[in-house]
């Protein structure tokens, strides 16, 4: 039992965080949940030689398909799904799944997970700074197109500001320390480090409290728990599928990245959207409900996935 509890160490962490958050939170520590996310790319950027992040800006095939895979295919599904989740969930929920579904892919957890199995990190990268940036214009224009809403804008500058600091200069600066570092560079440790930061991210995030958060129906709670897994499983399974498919030439590598980048929704950008775009509105709990039940879920099946991927196509 012990070597199993080491051997996923990343998923007893992760319980053991999220039970943490719920019963010691801890509030105000923005600046530190900053520097964990900071220092998660700088260890990135010195794992990644230049080499493997220059080649992973020109793999245009699996860049566009994680991206009409989170952007297109996501939105599509779920949009004509509403019909039949219709008889069983308000409409508020509905909206929440939808805005899910809109959301981009997540940035610190793709590269920590994808990096820590020898994955193509650098594609990661590239997948998750560009969903992130795009969805600045892509997730507001999905919202009205599919919802008729156009009563909302997002502060362009700003998200590409706090990207920009969050995930480029650190990058710069683990790449800049490569070559005076070269005993730190080849550490076995170094793969592991991003996973360890992320326990604390997902600690700090989860700690804070939504406003106007309010006790939820268990049953209806249940329902969206069933229906974010049944997501995550069907994208999942679809990624796994769509990666071997031969017109895209995809390496094992690229494979674990596009399986790991194209099931991921972002908390830390898809809640701010949510505030901005359904201010004022007293359903905003419900709307973020079902984002706020993803995000934990798809951690959690992340280290059995990843252990999976590493096992059978990184052997």
């Amino acid at each position: 039992m012990l070597a199993q509890l080491t051997r996923h160490w990343f998923l007893v962490g992760l319980v053991c965080v999220l039970l943490l958050s719920r019963v010691a939170p801890v509030e105000g520590m923005g600046a530190l949940k900053m520097a964990f996310i900071t220092s998660i790319f700088v260890f990135s950027g010195l794992s990644l030689s230049t080499e493997e992040l220059s080649r992973g800006l020109t793999q245009w095939r699996l860049h566009l398909t994680v991206q009409l895979t989170v952007f297109v295919l996501w939105p599509l599904f779920v949009w004509f799904s509403l019909p039949l989740l219709a008889p069983i969930l308000p409409g508020a929920l509905l909206t929440g799944l939808l805005v899910l579904a809109c959301l981009p892919t997540t940035v610190t957890s793709n590269i920590a997970l994808v990096n820590s199995i020898g994955g193509n990190t650098a594609a990661a990268l590239v997948n998750a700074t560009l969903s992130n940036l795009s969805s600045v214009v892509i997730t507001p224009s999905l919202l009205i197109l599919l919802m008729g809403q156009a009563s909302f804008s997002l502060p362009v500058i700003d998200i590409f500001t706090k990207l920009g600091l969050l995930v480029l200069l650190p990058l710069l600066l683990g790449q800049a320390l490569r070559r005076p570092l070269p005993q730190l560079v080849r550490q076995p440790w170094l793969k592991k480090a991003p996973l360890v930061l992320l326990l604390g991210v997902v600690f700090l995030s989860f700690s804070q409290k939504l406003e106007g958060d309010q006790p939820l129906d268990p049953k209806l709670t249940a329902v969206v728990v069933a229906i974010c897994a049944a997501l995550h499983l069907g994208s999942t399974l679809f990624t796994m599928v769509l990666g071997r498919w031969q017109p895209l030439g995809l390496q094992a590598r690229d494979r674990v990245a596009l399986v790991i980048c194209a099931n991921q929704k972002g908390l830390a950008l898809g809640l701010p959207i949510i505030a901005l775009c359904f201010q004022g509105d007293p359903n905003l709990p419900l709307i973020a409900l079902p984002i706020l039940i993803y995000h934990p879920l798809q951690l959690l099946a992340s280290a059995p996935l990843c252990a999976h991927l590493q096992q059978r196509w990184l052997p």
